[in-house]
């Protein structure tokens, strides 16, 4: 009697714990009008992420299937994909506060407190005064002032890709992304802290420690039940090891700083450490900042490069346009030293449509992210509650046949001026767009081109692969899954 009330008792209690569970996860979280993912207790939609392994290319897939605006849940927690340009336009103009706040559950969950401090994961009055500040190192006058780095590091890749080059020229190299990627970040160093980093044992300590703190917040922020037991001892020991690494970089960052206090920067310009020390930043948030400024433009920056020279290896017609663009201004250059100035730049009109048709057809940022401080009316018929998550999908919008006719196809035209008047200025959005844009769009822009044409003055490229076995992933940012092979043949100038 005792046992069989000891096994019945347990039996009922749990099964109405499962019928309780059970009817809340069928409530709606969202309004009628929403299509909802299938859910399951507890855990919502996230089912749908382990079987499709990557937050974008479930966006890309449901997308398809369900329209404009979608809606799952997370952990019971609600969320809205949105992917047409009229309703990115909504939630990415809207100035209300409520509707500003980024998700920093990445951040808090494994940076430690002293690096919640920065453009990107400040929200409030903290972020805007952080954006205030920091725009002045993104003025007109400061890009140009950065220019001589941009073709600094642009001379050094080229010099790097002459190191690799495989002895028999058919050979592919693999190297590329790495090789983009360090420069991108290289040059974010050198502007943030008015310092070249040339490739000494700490510099390469820093930039190793810079890319595992990278890589983890990517893994967390794609697989968040790693917070959760019984997985969260990958959590608790990646934790300590960010930890680690962040400290590693604060000394670093610490040391550039001495020597910015002590004037031991390159005079040429204002370094972003400068920038902010002239407006009284205290030294824990312009440690924080920097090493967010660091975050924020090399992995995106580099991977835009990447699939920038892709699109131009697949495409040799359209390579051959830039090269003759970028050969013709490099005629005049020349006779001026070398090195590419602001004007020149300007010249550069079809790569500046190469790399804006690259950056719609690969978005290595792919959505923006919202949470909900406040009620937020989509339409006279979607209202949004405090508390829910709103992902902004650039990606599906740039590969929407409807915005972007024939998607698949590489048509750098799109972006004649005529061509881009007749779309919706949310249509295309690599840098997100509203008061929460990228604050270093211009910076970046410039910075693609300076390295783009000196790459395309030195080399021819090849590719051995094709649009059909690149595939990407999402991992805080875009990058294919395996390294893409190109063959590079240096030119005789």
């Amino acid at each position: 009697m005792f046992l069989s009330t000891w096994f019945f008792l347990p039996t009922i209690f749990a099964y109405l714990v499962f019928h309780l569970l059970w009817h809340q996860h069928k409530k709606r979280i969202l309004p009628e009008c929403i299509p909802i993912l299938p859910t399951l207790p507890l855990i919502g939609s996230v089912h749908h992420l382990l079987q499709d392994r990557d937050l974008l290319q479930l966006i890309r897939k449901w997308h398809l299937k369900l329209g404009p605006i979608f809606g799952l849940s997370l952990f019971g927690i609600p969320a809205v994909v949105l992917n047409e340009p009229s309703y990115l336009q909504k939630i990415l103009s809207s100035s209300e506060p409520g509707h500003l706040t980024r998700p920093s559950l990445h951040t808090s969950a494994l940076m430690p407190p002293k690096f919640h401090v920065g453009v990107l994961p400040s929200n409030g009055e903290k972020w805007k005064s952080q954006r205030m500040i920091v725009g002045k190192g993104f003025t007109h006058e400061a890009l140009k002032s950065y220019l001589p780095i941009f073709n600094l590091h642009g001379k050094r890749l080229i010099s790097e890709l002459k190191n690799i080059l495989p002895e028999n020229e058919g050979e592919a190299i693999t190297q590329l992304q790495d090789l983009l990627v360090h420069t991108a970040l290289r040059i974010n160093i050198n502007v943030i802290t008015g310092n070249n980093v040339k490739g000494d044992d700490e510099s390469s300590q820093f930039l190793q420690d810079f890319h595992f703190i990278e890589d983890t917040v990517a893994n967390f922020v794609t697989s968040p039940w790693f917070a959760i037991p019984p997985f969260s001892w990958w959590y608790r020991t990646r934790k300590a090891e960010v930890g680690k690494k962040a400290g590693n970089c604060e000394r670093f960052l610490q040391k550039m700083l001495k020597q910015c206090k002590n004037g031991e920067e390159d005079p040429s310009f204002q370094s972003m450490m400068r920038v902010m020390l002239n407006q009284g930043v205290c030294e824990e948030d312009l440690i924080s900042e920097c090493l967010w400024l660091s975050f924020a433009g090399s992995n995106t920056v580099g991977l835009t490069l990447l699939f920038t020279l892709f699109n131009l290896a697949l495409h040799v017609d359209h390579q051959e346009k830039c090269r003759e663009e970028v050969d013709g201004v490099f005629s005049e250059v020349e006779e001026k030293g070398g090195n590419l100035g602001n004007d020149d730049i300007f010249k550069l009109l079809y790569l500046d449509r190469c790399i804006k048709e690259s950056q719609r057809m690969f978005s290595v940022i792919p959505f923006s992210t919202r949470q909900l401080q406040s009620s937020f009316k989509l339409d006279e018929n979607v209202e949004l509650s405090k508390g829910t998550f709103v992902f902004a999908s650039h990606d599906a919008v740039h590969i929407n046949p409807k915005v972007f006719p024939n998607p698949e196809k590489f048509d750098p035209d799109r972006f004649l001026p005529e061509n881009i008047r007749t779309r919706s200025s949310y249509a295309f959005t690599p840098f997100s767009a509203g008061r929460r844009d990228c604050i270093g769009a211009k910076f970046a822009m410039l910075e693609m081109k300076v390295v783009l044409a000196w790459v395309l003055r030195h080399f021819e490229l090849e590719t051995l692969d094709s649009y059909d076995n690149v595939e990407c992933q999402y991992n805080v940012a875009v990058s294919p899954k395996r390294l893409i092979r190109f063959r590079l043949k240096e030119r005789k100038l």
